[in-house]
């Protein structure tokens, strides 16, 4: 039986045995795609620590932990092996500076900055006509500045 198989492959015709190749390979890459990216794996945000969102939205590190402990903000997720760091999802962090901005009127723009009504629109345009001179790099680094 063995022989025979040997002996039949041995006369395939090279397309034949190019086809059985390429499905074999694609078979394989296949299998290899989905054991490494399986098709329901999905990503998320991480988590902030307390510093980080007390950062994100401009004030002080302890004036977050007392907004939380009067429960004026978001309950933050306690993460670490004694379940002592506090973690913030970034929809917390959203919901604290939109209460920080009702609180405080006169700095609500600091934390929620946004175009005012009748503001218009800026649209800058960063362009050269030569590959690899920076514009990507020039692009990322306005966009955080102007952030």
């Amino acid at each position: 039986m063995i022989g025979a198989m040997a002996h039949k492959l041995e006369n395939e015709p090279s397309l034949a045995k190019i086809t059985r190749h390429s499905l074999l390979l694609a078979a394989q890459l296949q299998a290899l795609r989905s054991q490494l990216y399986p098709p329901e794996a999905k990503k998320s945000l991480k988590t902030f620590t307390s510093r980080e969102a007390a950062s994100m939205v401009g004030i002080a590190e302890s004036t977050l932990r007392q907004m939380s402990l009067d429960g004026e903000s978001a309950v933050p997720e306690l993460h670490g092996k004694d379940n002592r760091r506090r973690a913030y999802t970034l929809t917390q962090i959203n919901e604290i500076r939109e209460h920080l901005a009702h609180k405080r009127p006169k700095e609500a723009l600091a934390f929620l900055p946004r175009r005012r009504a009748g503001e218009k629109l800026q649209i800058i345009a960063i362009a050269n006509f030569k590959g690899g001179s920076a514009k990507t790099t020039t692009t990322i680094h306005l966009a955080h500045f102007l952030a």
